[in-house]
């Protein structure tokens, strides 16, 4: 790990997005690794909280839920410069490095 991407706070969790995967401590004590249901390290741009839930946006790979303790996909697609990311209800917004703001629909 050389490079952090984005932190976010949730009470007393942290999750850290670096070049290599995301990290997440539960009150400090001890940091444990992000996978997906096959075990896979993803390398997220950028984070989002709503609800208590957690997203990520990779490049090219789409944007994932953390379910369970690890990412599931929810978009399959998204463009290569996802530069922020944001999450209302049901409604994903992205912003990328052109100035554009694209969003997805989640239905449950």
């Amino acid at each position: 790990m050389t490079t952090f991407k984005d932190i976010f706070v949730d009470g007393s969790s942290a999750y850290i997005a670096t070049d290599s995967g995301i990290i997440y401590t539960n009150g400090g004590r001890r940091c444990h690794t992000v996978t997906d249901t096959a075990g896979t390290y993803l390398i997220m741009e950028r984070l989002a909280i709503d609800d208590n839930m957690l997203y990520g946006a990779t490049k090219q790979s789409g944007i994932y839920r953390l379910e369970n303790g690890s990412w599931q996909q929810i978009v399959s697609k998204t463009p290569d410069s996802v530069t922020s990311l944001a999450v209302a209800g049901e409604t994903i917004y992205i912003g990328t490095e052109h100035n554009e703001i694209l969003h997805y629909t989640l239905s449950e």
